[in-house]
């Protein structure tokens, strides 16, 4: 069930970008939108203070972000062979870099990459890596 809010941010240029960031990803405003707002925001909740917002740098707190590292490292060189996998191979890319087989820190550190985006999940199952192929990594 969606839920309809009305807020005021303190930048409109900001809302600006966000509203172009969500047409260029997706092709679309509507319902995307919404969509890709509450991802932002569930990822801040989580990471706020493991993230330097201001660099966009990890701050390196705990283990979990270790392993997503790993992750977009094993990631950002399966790019460079494919543009899209299915779930089964992202699991198994996942369980190489951390040695960990937990179905629920799997999809824990899937919803990191959707989130920051560097993974983008397509309608038909797939995952597509273009944004980590295209994104300039660093630790």
């Amino acid at each position: 069930m969606s839920y309809k809010i009305g807020v005021r941010i303190p930048e409109k240029q900001d809302w600006i970008e966000f509203r172009e960031y969500v047409k260029n990803k997706h092709g679309q405003i509507h319902s995307m939108l919404g969509y890709e707002l509450t991802r932002a925001i569930e990822f801040y909740m989580k990471y706020e203070s493991k993230i330097d917002l201001e660099t966009g740098e990890t701050i390196k707190i705990n283990q979990e972000l270790n392993d997503t590292e790993k992750v977009i490292s094993a990631l950002k060189k399966e790019s460079e062979k494919v543009d899209k996998i299915n779930k089964k191979e992202l699991y198994a890319i996942i369980f190489e870099a951390t040695k960990k087989d937990d179905q629920r820190k799997m999809n824990h550190i899937i919803k990191i990459l959707e989130g920051i985006p560097l993974i983008t999940p397509l309608k038909n199952g797939k995952y597509s890596l273009t944004d980590i192929k295209h994104k300039e990594i660093t630790y």
